[in-house]
């Protein structure tokens, strides 16, 4: 099975991570960052390939054959944050989480996580 893993829930590691396990088909692709979690870093991006947008292009100095416009696939709306309440106290990022674990399978497309999280009543979910 070829996979790429991570163990234990690094919060400074997560913006490369995004990157890492993105997911993608060649028509939407989406970056790999965690929707019930908001944390410094994070681009939560969505894109759809053929749509593009038209940037001026800046230079600190001009010569002929530069580029005076650039290509750019935005950023879609985000559709994808989702609330978790336990107990009646939201999952956050900074909470206590026991046994992160993240597994993207490359031959599946699939993007598979699980953790504990520890309410501030001591339940585990």
């Amino acid at each position: 099975m070829k996979t790429f893993r991570e163990e234990g829930l690094n919060i400074e590691r997560l913006p490369l991570l995004e990157t890492l396990m993105s997911l993608g088909n060649g028509y939407i692709g989406v970056r790999g960052y965690l929707e019930e979690f908001e944390y410094p870093g994070s681009v939560r991006g969505n894109y759809i390939n053929g749509i593009y947008e038209r940037v001026p292009m800046v230079h600190a100095e001009w010569a002929w054959g530069f580029p005076l416009q650039s290509d750019r696939m935005p950023n879609l709306i985000d559709l994808t944050k989702v609330f978790i309440i336990l107990d009646g106290e939201e999952v956050v990022i900074d909470g206590k989480i026991e046994d992160f674990k993240r597994e993207l399978d490359f031959e599946k497309g699939l993007s598979l996580r699980n953790y504990k999280y520890i309410t501030k009543n001591g339940k585990i979910a």
